[in-house]
C-alpha cells in the first residue's frame, strides 16, 4: 500500500512492495557501463542513475541485481527512470507490482526496505529532466534528439558522471554521430572513442572545463 504521497502536484507515489527480489541472473554480456560499477560505487554512502532510456526497466532490473550482490555497494541507490509510458513494465515480473497503467508524471516506489528508490518521470523526456532536480553518477540515454536534451542531460549530471549512449540498432551515419557527439561535447561531455560500427554504444564522461 502507499507510505505517503507527495502534493498532488508533483504526481509522486511512495510504495514499498512486499517481497519484491530480483531474479539472481546476470547478462551475459553487460554493458560496458555497468560492467564498471562495481568498482565505481564502492565505499560510497549513496549512488545515483538517470536513465533516459529506461523503456520495459530491463537495466534497472540488471542493476538492482548487481547491488543486492554486492558487498561493497553502497547502502542507498537512487534510479530516475525516463519513459513515455509506463505499458513495457509488465514485461519483467518483478516490476508488476508497480503496473502499467501509471499516468503522466513523476511516481516513486521504495524497494528493499527503502534502499532503493526508483523514481518513473512518464512522459516528454525534455519536459520530465526540466522540471527535475537531482545530480546522477551515472547516466544512460539514447541518442540525444537535439542539443537542448543534451544540455538538460548535463545539468543532471556530477562532475565526472559515467555516461552510456545507447545507440539505435540501425548503425547512425557518421554525420548524424557527428550531431550527437557534437552536442555532447558542446554541454560538457568527454567522449571515448566511437564504436567501430556506430550500432552499440557511445561512452564518455561529464566534465566541463
Amino acid at each position: 500500500a502507499p507510505a505517503s504521497t507527495w502534493p498532488a502536484k508533483w504526481k509522486i507515489t511512495f510504495l514499498v512492495p512486499a517481497q519484491t527480489q530480483p531474479r539472481a541472473t546476470f547478462p551475459h554480456r553487460p554493458e560496458p557501463v555497468l560492467a564498471d560499477l562495481p568498482t565505481a560505487w564502492a565505499g560510497r554512502h549513496a549512488w545515483t542513475v538517470l536513465d533516459a532510456d529506461f523503456g520495459n526497466g530491463g537495466r534497472f532490473i540488471t542493476l538492482w541485481r548487481m547491488w543486492q550482490h554486492d558487498p561493497q555497494r553502497p547502502p542507498m541507490l537512487h534510479y530516475v527512470g525516463v519513459a513515455p509510458d509506463a505499458r513495457g513494465l509488465c514485461v519483467h515480473p518483478e516490476l508488476a507490482l508497480i503496473g502499467s497503467d501509471l499516468r503522466p508524471g513523476f511516481h516513486r516506489f521504495l524497494l528493499d526496505g527503502g534502499q532503493v528508490s526508483l523514481t518513473l518521470c512518464l512522459g516528454d523526456a525534455n519536459k520530465m529532466l526540466g522540471e527535475q532536480v537531482f545530480h546522477a553518477d551515472t547516466v544512460f540515454t539514447c541518442a540525444p534528439k537535439d542539443k537542448w536534451l543534451a544540455a538538460l542531460l548535463a545539468r543532471r549530471c556530477k562532475r565526472m558522471a559515467a555516461l552510456q549512449v545507447v545507440l539505435p540498432p540501425q548503425a547512425l551515419s557518421s554525420a548524424d554521430m557527428a550531431c550527437v557527439a557534437g552536442w555532447l561535447r558542446e554541454v560538457g561531455f568527454v567522449l571515448d572513442r566511437p564504436p567501430a560500427n556506430l550500432s552499440s554504444s557511445l561512452t564518455g564522461r561529464f566534465n566541463p572545463h
